[in-house]
């Protein structure tokens, strides 16, 4: 009789309790409730995992089977392969229960190796290239293993002599591959598939077998519960030698779906993961937690398409919640090596507390066990033990272990049928889920990885100078988790953590390496003399060498991000990344770091190959310099100024636009300046022609040679510089004019074969106050080249007032030898960035249909005018803040809210804006004036009504992304991706955006300071644009607008939206774009109340008819209809109604009585309406062609 603690056990667990003994008694075990009816459950006797394979080629022979990088396979294709290769196997002695070492990188060649060897009838055991050669070298003994299938440039490195190596890519390998249509295979369902070697407590690792019956059981489940078609593409992310590969690899080519091969570097680094994942089009990807963890990192956000796995560490709820926000399905299994791959799952649909292991899949069963291997009660802790088709045979030539861990199942009542004891606690729920709650051995699992502390442990007691040691996890979260060693030295003093890091990497893979070695006295025992690991101290950050501060900038700006991520004080230019806490996740962190403060790629091999970090900063310091190199060779070249260049890529589309359109100014760019203190006109004069002459591209004029513009430098040009004098007009007058007439002067049309392409006017208001106009073509400037212009003119007029000569550095080159280098350059290297924008604009929408106030004219106009933008100085600290919080700049931050007010506007939720860059991203071209601008198309979609914090970060990520791929010009681009073409609006994009970020708006030349004022020359180069300055008080700009399309009061109402949505953002921003209103307080009230306030006196006691009556009394003369040449006064339809309706009220017509009007249009329609009025019935309209059959329906209609 069982005794119930009423302080541990409630009412419903003490009947669970007694009913459980019941069950227990007739030899009950937890399993699928399910019955294996449907034949697709259970796969055939003698059937094997290459025989799915063969019936789905026969379905689905010319689909795309496999995906690596730039290679792909159909599945005929990879047939015939494998079926080559497993015909030369078999001639090599391969068959059933003969194993075969794989020992290859991530390939499309991996996948025909492993069918290959099924199809012979042998078994593959992976060998990882990453793991230690004595690791590789204890695999390969204890499995016997004679043939390994390597690559080429692998071939060299295997670890032990073997009788047959084969060279899967050797070019000579693939003759008559096409002849070998069929291979025969003496393998049958019980026969071995695969052994992987996990982590073993000896010190060595062991080799676990596997059927082919449970493979295929295993794959037929996954594709009933995962719904997987062939329309799937899944993202195979797993080293072999990790048994969740199989799904990977197999579980798509047995359904017709396609698998997508990541390079091994790729699948440890969360940006590049990222990126594969949006390039690839995966729908279903598997991963553990850590790697889960890696791609949110990276700000990875929009799998809305994906179905998510997770398995191989405990899956926490937070983590949950975030994944379910990510993506489309989220999947929680479980599962050991012992029982091929996942023994249950779990779909996640709401977060709770504890997320479940879920259920076993089909033919499989789980126990929860007690110390006397009966069933635990629900609700508490047992052993998790697991039984059915998918249970391994056992551990190679390991039959200790073996019996050890694979026990007789006393529930069964099969012969022979055996429980594998995992090792794991967990406890049953209310529901029948499974919790699991952790080991009950030193086994676990880190980053993803099954590991055996004590294999760990006896590694480090080989090791000479160490005589005892222990190994444990710290850390909460899995993420969080690493490796600490507490060692007893032989003589502390001359312990090296460095030489027996290298002793282990020797011996243990990475993933095994302790993170951080604690040298102790003696370790803490129980009373019973065992280890106390509960009483081994946290380890502290203890230097063992004096610190050695950063030498240099660059080795500051690593340690500072070392010291970040690790979490320590200080950092040393000698201190090694793995022996002050790092380990393999937190240096997926550090490459992506890198990756954004210097904009280089190191991979993470990088960082294991040089983990101290002065040898970490020297490879990056070379990286850098190869950048710097490669960059340098693009520099052009210095020309003699008389020999012609072509135009640069962005100079040819407006030299073409100004052909096409000779009469369009919307290319004109006007600066404005105003001038206080005693000038010097001549010294002004004299400045500005030195700058002409500095820079060719002033002197430049375009004309046709041949069939091509070209660019010529005028030897004599002279400076047009005019003077206007206004101190005959009265002192109010003089700016007013001034300000119309740089207007006009800033709308006078350019001859561009004709130089010089620009003017300036100078208009004198005062003996200390002027007016500077500048207007240039766009051709031969920018904004940049303003600022250029400014600071030598800053610089040269001081040397003129004081008749001195002026001295300025050389220029290394000009702007006519960088279009000549462009157009060597650029076609042959834009590949790369190439492929990036198509990608990125693969369906972009090719137009923004904001609502306009009139309709588009067929032919663009660039008609434009502008309203003022200035946003509160309460706004911009928290702007600011907000950007900090999520990394990202003011630029970022406001494009995300002006994308999110375009969305709102045009009620599309996929923004394409045109954002202008500078185009100068080599140091050479910053000092030089030109048309260096380039624009980028920043496309994001927000659908599905993220909050801001979400939008900032996907616009953050397309930002960051396009300025990786800066180079592609914009017309070029819209050539590339084949862009729709259309003559009333710009291609790609129709809205653009832009922030000016603490621009040189006033300078000081002698007495005289100069100071921006604004110029609108009336154009507009899209149908929005909003122009943006960041300065030390705040943020003010304009928008402009297209005024052929909208009034001024509709762009003043959208900057009070942008106004109103900053604020919203700034106060909240997780709310969803969805619960966001543009409408301020005042909006609302006039919109909701205001324009509502429609109440009005009318007579409520009178009917319509009597209302007529008292008209048709007033005025009987009056005529009330015409139709045709007939007329009919008030009086006269009022008396004929009478007569009409005093007929109905005879014919019983009254309040509530239907009557039917079935008339043709005339002055007899309207007598009869008032006549049934009158009589206060209802009239029935009938139409003339309606059918008899439905006259009598209607006839039928009860009021």
């Amino acid at each position: 009789m069982y005794k119930i603690n009423s302080a541990q056990y409630c009412v419903t667990a003490t009947i669970a309790v007694t009913w459980r003994t019941v069950l227990m008694s007739s030899a009950f075990l937890w399993r699928s409730s399910v019955p294996l009816s449907a034949t697709d459950l259970l796969a055939p006797d003698n059937q094997c995992i290459h025989h799915l394979f063969e019936r789905q080629v026969k379905a689905t022979p010319d689909a795309i089977a496999l995906l690596f990088e730039d290679e792909q396979i159909s599945y005929r294709q990879l047939d015939q392969r494998i079926n080559y290769l497993a015909y030369y196997l078999q001639c090599q002695g391969v068959g059933p229960e003969v194993v075969v070492g794989l020992y290859l990188e991530r390939s499309i060649d991996m996948v025909i190796s492993l069918l290959a060897i099924l199809k012979a009838g042998g078994a593959y055991v992976p060998l990882d290239p990453g793991h230690p050669t004595e690791r590789l070298k204890f695999i390969m003994q204890d499995a016997r293993i004679n043939i390994v299938i390597t690559q080429r440039e692998l071939a060299t490195s295997v670890a032990v002599p073997i009788p047959h190596i084969i060279i899967v890519n050797d070019k000579h390998s693939t003759r008559q591959r096409d002849e070998i249509s069929e291979i025969t295979s003496l393998a049958c369902d019980l026969n071995l598939a695969y052994v992987i070697y996990t982590s073993g407590s000896t010190g060595k690792p062991k080799g676990v077998q596997l059927f082919h019956r449970g493979v295929i059981n295993f794959l037929l489940q996954m594709r009933q519960k995962l719904r997987i078609t062939s329309t799937d593409k899944v993202l195979a992310i797993t080293t072999l030698s990790f048994d969740i590969a199989v799904l990977e690899l197999l579980l798509p080519l047995i359904v017709g779906a396609c698998s997508v091969i990541v390079p091994r570097d790729t699948s440890t680094d969360g940006q590049q993961l990222a990126k594969k994942l949006r390039s690839s089009g995966a729908t279903i990807m598997q991963a553990t937690p850590t790697t889960w963890h890696l791609l949110l990192e990276a700000e990875w956000q929009d799998g809305q398409q994906l179905t998510m796995l997770c398995g191989g560490e405990a899956l926490l709820p937070e983590l949950a919640r975030r994944l379910l926000s990510c993506g489309k399905d989220l999947w929680n299994l479980y599962g050991p090596t012992e029982a091929t791959v996942w023994a249950t799952i779990y779909k996640v649909e709401g977060v709770a507390r504890i997320l479940p292991i879920g259920f076993p899949i089909r033919n499989m069963e789980i126990l929860i066990l007690d110390k006397d291997l009966q069933a635990a009660p629900e609700g508490a802790i047992g052993e998790l033990y697991i039984s059915g088709v998918g249970v391994a045979r056992g551990y190679l030539n390991r039959p200790d272990l073996t019996a050890e861990r694979f026990v007789p199942n006393p529930f069964s009542q099969k012969p022979g049928e055996r429980l594998y004891k995992t090792g794991d606690l967990a406890r049953l729920q209310a529901n029948g889920s499974i919790e699991f709650l952790g080991r009950n051995d030193q086994q676990v699992k880190v980053h993803g990885y099954r590991i055996e502390l004590g294999e760990i442990e006896a590694v480090l007691t080989q090791y000479p100078d160490i005589s005892n040691g222990v190994v444990i996890v710290q850390g909460e979260t899995s993420e969080e988790k690493y490796l600490v060693a507490y060692l007893i030295a032989k003589q502390a003093h001359a312990f090296r953590p460095g030489e027996l890091r290298k002793f282990l990497l020797e011996r243990l893979p990475h993933y095994m390496i302790p993170a951080k070695f604690v040298l102790l006295e003696a370790l803490p025992l129980t009373p019973n003399g065992k280890v106390d690991r509960k009483a081994l101290p946290r380890p502290e950050n203890v230097r063992h060498k004096p610190l050695v501060a950063p030498r240099n900038a660059l080795e500051e700006s690593i340690a500072a991000i070392w010291q970040d991520i690790l979490r320590v004080e200080s950092i040393s230019i000698e201190d090694n990344f793995f022996e002050i806490g790092g380990h393999s996740l937190l240096a997926t962190r550090i490459v992506a770091r890198i990756r954004e403060a210097f904009g280089i790629e190191v991979s993470l091999s990088n960082l294991l190959l040089c983990p101290v970090l002065m040898q970490f900063a020297q490879l990056v310091e070379q990286t850098l310099r190869t950048k710097q190199e490669e960059r340098s060779k693009t520099l052009p070249v210095a020309v003699p100024e008389n020999v012609s260049a072509p135009l640069s890529f962005t100079q040819q589309a407006l030299w073409l636009f100004s052909t096409l359109e000779p009469e369009n100014i919307a290319y004109n760019l006007p600066y404005a300046y105003r001038l206080k203190g005693p000038l010097s006109i001549w010294a002004l004069e004299q400045s500005l022609q030195e700058i002409m002459q500095r820079h060719q591209i002033l002197r430049t004029s375009f004309e046709i040679s041949g069939s091509e513009p070209v660019q010529l430098v005028l030897d004599d040009c002279k400076l047009l510089f005019q003077v206007v004098d206004l101190l005959s007009l009265s002192t109010d007058a003089r700016s007013h004019i001034a300000i119309e007439l740089m207007r006009m002067m800033s709308r006078r049309l350019f001859d561009l074969s004709s130089g010089p392409l620009f003017r300036i006017a100078l208009f004198r208001l005062g003996f200390q106050e002027h007016l500077l106009l500048f207007t240039f073509h766009h051709s031969i400037s920018d904004d940049w080249s303003m600022e250029v212009l400014l600071q030598e003119l800053a610089m040269l007029y001081p040397a003129f007032v004081r008749r001195e000569t002026p001295a300025l550095s050389p220029l290394p080159f000009q702007y006519s030898d960088f279009a000549r280098g462009q157009r060597q350059w650029l076609p042959d290297n834009l590949a790369s960035e190439l492929a990036y924008w198509k990608e990125q604009l693969d369906g972009a929408p090719s137009f923004l249909e904001l609502p306009t106030d009139r309709p588009r004219p067929s032919m663009q106009t660039y008609n434009g005018a502008r309203v003022a933008l200035t946003l509160p100085d309460s706004l911009y600290r928290p702007l600011q803040d907000l950007s900090n919080q999520e990394g990202a700049t003011l630029f970022m931050t406001l494009l995300t809210a002006y994308k999110i007010l375009l969305a709102y506007y045009s009620g599309q939720w996929e923004i394409v804006v045109g954002a202008a860059i500078s185009g100068r991203d080599q140091p050479e071209v910053e000092r030089l004036i030109g048309y260096f601008v380039n624009t980028l198309v920043l496309r994001t979609n927000l659908s599905d009504r993220p909050s801001f914090r979400k939008a900032l970060s996907r616009v953050r990520e397309v930002c960051l992304q396009a300025y990786a791929h800066p180079h592609v010009p914009l017309d070029y681009l819209v050539d590339a991706v084949h862009a729709e073409r259309n003559l009333s609006y710009n291609s790609l994009f129709q809205v653009s955006f832009a922030l000016a970020t603490f621009p040189l708006d006033q300078i000081e030349m002698a007495d005289v300071s100069l100071q921006s004022i604004e110029i609108d020359n009336g154009t507009v180069q899209c149908d929005l644009q909003m122009w943006l300055t960041q300065a030390n008080k705040g943020i003010t700009g304009y928008i402009e607008y297209n005024t052929d399309l909208f009034d001024a009061s509709t762009a003043v109402r959208m900057c009070q939206h942008f106004h109103v949505l900053l604020e919203k953002i700034v106060a909240q921003p997780d709310i969803p774009l969805s619960e966001i209103t543009l409408l301020s307080s005042v909006e609302q009230r006039t919109i909701l109340y205001d324009w509502n306030t429609t109440q009005t006196a009318y007579a409520q006691d009178s009917c319509l008819h009597q209302i007529f009556e008292v008209r048709a009394e007033a005025m009987p003369e009056a005529i009330a209809l015409i139709f045709g040449s007939q007329h009919m006064s008030y009086g006269e339809l009022n008396r004929r109604a009478n007569q009409l309706a005093h007929y109905l009220q005879d014919q019983g017509v009254g309040p509530d009585v239907l009557v039917g009007l079935c008339l043709e249009r005339s002055v007899e329609m309207i007598v009869a309406v008032l006549a049934i009025l009158k009589a206060g019935g209802l009239m029935c309209p009938l139409t003339l062609n309606i059918r008899q059959s439905d006259y009598s329906s209607l006839c039928k209609i009860p009021l």
